[in-house]
């Protein structure tokens, strides 16, 4: 495995911006990697991953290309204050990764993943583009963005972000998992999500496994003794990949 600290121009948060990616040693059987998109959470960036879990080990076990940006405090979220984040990577970013490592990125070969701020990134970029990914998992996530966004405690790191009241019922459609889990009819993701009890973002992981089992949405829902850390997160991910790409 070769590990890749990159650091690439961004037309759409206009600045140099950098990237950790986990390249395999070879093709597995002649065919395209399969490419793991790898998100941090709040106050995180792009060195999170394998500076606090097995991350590497992992992607050498399962020969893919881990692909981990750094996305400041955004929430993944084209800003009304800031910048294009969601264009960032979920178009801009994996057309980069495609060019220079010569890679077919497609829906049958594309992952995304994060853990709690990244969780909601990985879901809402799966729901809002679902015929780009195959695959999408989401440990401890914020996934009530709606409820967060009003709550008092996050209300002025979300105005940037979000906008207003106003501008952000407007968006909501845009913004709020449970409206873009509608994108799914007819489609197939493969969708996991977890969560441990003692965390504080416990109940929206609940609210969210409730609205996707009546709804009909197939998906993977593990709730288990655990807080909002890393030791939660490195075991997940060892069962999300099992989950996308067999046991190892």
């Amino acid at each position: 495995m070769a590990l890749i600290n990159l650091n690439i121009h961004s037309n759409e948060i206009a600045l140099s911006t950098p990237v950790t990616i986990i390249y395999p040693d070879q093709l597995l059987n002649g065919k395209d990697f399969n490419v793991l998109f790898l998100l941090h959470g709040y106050n995180g960036n792009n060195t999170d991953w394998v500076r606090y879990t097995s991350i590497e080990k992992l992607a050498g076990e399962h020969n893919i290309m881990v692909v981990m940006p750094s996305i400041n405090n955004s929430y993944y979220t084209n800003m009304v204050h800031g910048y294009n984040y969601f264009n960032y990577y979920t178009e801009e970013l994996p057309n980069i990764i495609s060019k220079m490592f010569k890679i077919n990125l497609r829906k049958e070969n594309t992952y995304i993943t994060g853990l709690s701020m990244g969780g909601y990134g990985a879901l809402k970029a799966a729901l809002s583009k679902p015929n780009q990914y195959n695959g999408v998992a989401a440990f401890s996530g914020v996934l009530d963005i709606t409820k967060a966004y009003h709550s008092d405690e996050r209300k002025d790191r979300f105005f940037p972000i979000f906008g207003d009241k106003e501008t952000y019922n407007k968006n909501k459609h845009i913004h709020d998992l449970f409206l873009l889990s509608n994108n799914l009819k007819n489609k197939d993701l493969k969708i996991y999500i977890s969560c441990g009890t003692e965390d504080f973002l416990y109940e929206h992981n609940v609210d969210f496994h409730n609205h996707l089992k009546q709804n009909n949405i197939k998906h993977i829902y593990n709730e288990l003794p655990g807080d909002h850390n890393w030791d939660f997160w490195g075991s997940e991910i060892k069962k999300a990949l099992n989950f996308f790409f067999g046991d190892k």
